[in-house]
């Protein structure tokens, strides 16, 4: 028996007790493959894999025993010839590749030979695994059984195992083994005291099908990826079989997770690693090895919504997940990773639908080119940008003009990669120095590239809240429109005028001026005209649900304006139209929730049930696609606004179960829109539920109506401890303006001055933001409703001062709305009513 290599003492120098650290280390590994089955499927694999294994296994030290299409005689043979040598080794590695098979709770390796016809000679030619794994742990200290079992489909329902001396046969399990527990290493009987345990690895989930390898590929998916990380060094055994598991996740496309048990009672590690390549081929790995172990930490949430969104865009889950793990798997601000998933899905897909760079800047840059694109298809991004760099350092004495131009296009893989790696402010850079040479060389490359930085520029505007950025994006936009304008290609143009869109969007939302609403408006409807329905049916779709998103902020800013929330509403539904989803869920539910947003607003400025009815259906259909494990945001979202829905066609229909059931989807928004996580949409929920409880409040009487309100008033105060001033200007008047009436309605109902004095200090704040001639309207309802707090205030507290100020307050309200029906009954009513308190404590 060979000593192992300087891979494994790292090891066992980590593993065994002191008193046998001095001795020789010995491995053994008995590898099976099997094949060519007489009565069963035959597996294309397992030959090549087990070859393949135990070629690694001899470089990395072990003593290995092959086993190929063994029947249940010589297989049996082998593996006690097996156990015998263990007995004199420190660690035993047990790889199968073939099929397997459950049954009451035991793990069956299937011989070549074996006969599956009657449960009887199914129990005499399957060969348990426990026995194995038993006879092991008494015998090495160290044992690692890797199970690349259960093939799909290979048995049929109703397979039945007859154990031989048992009366009754067991149903076998036909998809997937069971779960298998090694021998516990203490308290065990036959176990010696110093056996350290062992790692149980499985292709597949316990109940869940291994595959075998895709046309073309030698190996199963399992195989390759042990042959990939094995012999990775510096690594614990623990994190190998993490990124083995993480491996066949990715290249099975989330269809197979391997799954790992180990009773381990020390930390088991390899030494150095196989040398394998040079240093940028090594870095290559090592990105790819960080990723799959950034991987596993990844919450349960975010897994399934990157799944989800790269089932629908197409894009491989390696570049996602890296983008993830370029975002920080706990630490991204999750009202954006979704948008910003898909965002960089439809990047990576516009990306591979690029022709390959080809570059004659001499052999380095060649060799460079070539390693960033192998680590961008291994998920190494970080690793893919260093290359591109160097690349583009080494391509700097470029002196023709074509070189030239090579290098500019260099220039711009490198800003896509720290575009990759949201490194923004540098794929700025990058696009700067590549249109800077292309300029005066090339028109149609400095203007593509002039676009492309600009698009950087809205990121960052975006995602950090940089101002000064989007002004500059929209400059840099404005120029490369007016050169497209005099430009042939029309699907070039439309292309840049939806981002240029896209951009006048989202600063619109923040800024007070309509314009950049109103120009991404114009944008949308001008690209719908070349992007038709026929011609580019997806992207058409997306215009038309973010030419919705525009209306409807247009409306909302210009006092609810119908039309244009009519607008809207023909724009989500055209968009569900191509958005289905059975092609298309993620963006089917968004413009469902999108829709359903919409009929809501109709249905409470018209007081229009069905319309409310079908905001409810609309809601409820997004939450099928957006559930709390796939989209837990944006499930909260929708579940925010369906409490609004809700709770809003309850009010109308005086139906307090609707009501309630409004309130309970608001908790479940809760639930993953928590303080900690996302703290001002947790704000707009607290917001919601205070203002359901004073819509409720206001309909009850007595101590109810009381307690309804006074629940209001600490969630709106709750609300105000996130939703500040600075955070979100508007809303945070709005909620202070929320918060007087509920208090003024308190204040309708008890004694004191409290409630009014508290109510008038929150009007106040309102009208920091509310002003005359930025708000006019909300400034007049303000104006009014603080001029009857400050009459009510004045009358209890029989001050004729404040008194004159309400009137003056009410007065300002009346000029306001002069000539509006109803205006002049409602205002000279109040000011008759606070005329006869002045006179009263005058």
């Amino acid at each position: 028996m060979r000593l192992l290599a300087g891979l494994l003492v790292a090891l066992l120098f980590a593993l065994l007790p002191a008193s046998a650290q001095d001795k020789p280390l010995r491995g053994v590994a008995l590898v099976i493959g099997q094949s060519d089955y007489a009565n069963l499927p035959a597996l294309k694999n397992p030959a090549s894999d087990a070859a393949a294994m135990e070629d690694l296994l001899r470089r990395l030290g072990f003593e290995v025993t092959a086993a190929l299409d063994g029947d249940r005689a010589s297989l049996a043979s082998t593996i006690d010839a097996f156990e015998a040598t263990a007995a004199a080794a420190d660690v035993a590695l047990v790889y199968y590749s073939g099929h397997g098979i459950e049954a009451g709770g035991q793990n069956y390796l299937v011989p070549v030979d074996a006969d599956l016809s009657t449960p009887a000679l199914a129990g005499q030619t399957l060969m348990a695994v426990a026995p194995v794994l038993d006879a092991l742990a008494k015998a090495v200290p160290v044992t690692i059984l890797l199970l690349d079992a259960c093939r799909s489909d290979a048995f049929p329902a109703g397979t039945a195992i007859q154990l031989p001396g048992e009366a009754a046969a067991i149903e076998a399990q036909v998809v997937g083994l069971g779960e298998l527990r090694g021998p516990a290493v203490v308290a065990r009987p036959g176990v010696p005291d110093e056996s350290l345990g062992m790692v149980i690895g499985f292709a597949a989930a316990p109940g869940q099908p291994a595959l075998d390898g895709a046309p073309g590929e030698p190996n199963s998916p399992y195989a390759a990826a042990l042959l990939k990380h094995l012999g990775a060094g510096g690594y614990s055994f623990g994190d190998v079989m993490t990124m083995v598991s993480e491996e066949v996740y990715l290249k099975t496309r989330a269809r197979q997770l391997p799954w790992v048990n180990s009773s381990l009672r020390r930390i088991l590690s390899f030494g150095a690693p196989l040398a394998e390549g040079d240093a940028d081929e090594a870095a290559i790995r090592t990105g790819r090895r960080s990723l799959l172990l950034t991987m596993a930490s990844v919450p349960q949430g975010n897994r399934s919504m990157i799944e989800a969104v790269a089932a629908q865009e197409q894009v491989p889950l390696d570049a996602l997940f890296g983008m993830l793990e370029a975002l920080g798997v706990d630490t991204s601000d999750p009202s954006q990773l979704q948008a910003q998933l898909e965002e960089g899905a439809l990047r990576v897909r516009k990306l591979s639908e690029q022709p390959r760079l080809d570059v004659d800047l001499g052999a380095d840059v060649d060799r460079l080119v070539a390693l960033a694109d192998t680590a961008e298809t291994e998920g190494a991004f970080r690793e893919a940008l260093d290359f591109r760099m160097r690349a583009v350092d080494a391509a700097s004495t470029a002196q023709t003009d074509a070189q030239t131009l090579q290098l500019a296009a260099l220039s711009v893989k490198a800003g896509d990669a720290s575009w990759t790696l949201f490194e923004l402010q540098q794929a700025v850079d990058y696009y700067d120095k590549a249109a800077a040479l292309a300029d005066g060389l090339n028109a149609d490359r400095h203007f593509e590239y002039l676009k492309l930085k600009a698009d950087a520029l809205a990121a960052i505007g975006e995602y950090k809240g940089d101002n000064a950025a989007y002004d500059e994006a929209i400059t840099l936009y404005d120029a490369v429109m007016t050169y497209l304008d005099g430009q042939p290609d029309d699907d070039v143009w439309a292309d840049a005028a939806n981002d240029f869109g896209n951009a006048l969007a989202r600063y619109g939302e923040r800024r007070e001026e309509l314009d950049y609403l109103e120009g991404a408006r114009s944008a949308y409807e001008e690209v719908l005209d070349i992007w038709t329905r026929e011609a580019m049916p997806i992207d058409w779709a997306r215009v038309q649900n973010n030419l919705g998103n525009v209306l409807a902020s247009l409306a909302e800013r210009q006092g609810q304006e119908l039309n244009l929330y009519y607008m809207a509403r023909s724009a989500f539904r055209a968009a569900l139209e191509e958005w289905t989803r059975q092609d298309r869920p993620l963006n089917w539910a968004r413009a469902q929730n999108n829709l359903g947003t919409v009929l809501r607003v109709v249905g409470k400025v018209e007081e229009n049930e069905a319309s409310l009815d079908e905001a409810i259906a609309a809601f409820e259909l997004a939450l099928q696609e957006w559930t709390q494990l796939r989209s837990p945001y944006d499930w909260a979202m929708v579940n925010s606004n369906l409490g609004n829905a809700l709770t809003d066609l309850g009010t109308m229909q005086d139906d307090r179960a609707k009501v309630e059931a409004g309130i309970a989807a608001y908790g479940r928004a809760l639930e993953e829109w928590t303080r900690e996580r996302v703290p001002l949409q947790w704000a707009t929920v607290q917001n919601n539920i205070g203002a359901t409880y004073a819509t409720l409040g206001r309909g009850l009487d007595g101590e109810d109506s009381l307690a309804a309100l006074r629940r209001a008033v600490e969630a709106y105060g709750l609300c105000l401890e996130e939703r500040t001033q600075d955070r979100d200007p508007w809303n945070w008047a709005l909620t202070n303006y929320n918060l007087g009436l509920v208090l003024t309605d308190i204040a309708g109902r008890v004694e004191g001055t409290g409630e009014l004095e508290a109510a008038v200090a929150a009007y106040r704040l309102s009208l920091e933001v509310y002003g005359q001639d930025s708000a006019p309207t909300d400034w007049a309802d303000v104006q009014d409703v603080m001029g009857w707090a400050l009459a009510m205030l004045g009358y209890r507290t029989e001050n004729a001062e404040m008194l004159q100020q309400a009137r003056t307050h009410m007065e300002a309200a009346y000029d306001f709305y002069r000539g509006q029906d109803g205006a002049r009954g409602y205002f000279e009513e109040r000011l008759s009513q606070i005329d006869t308190w002045l006179a009263t404590v005058s």
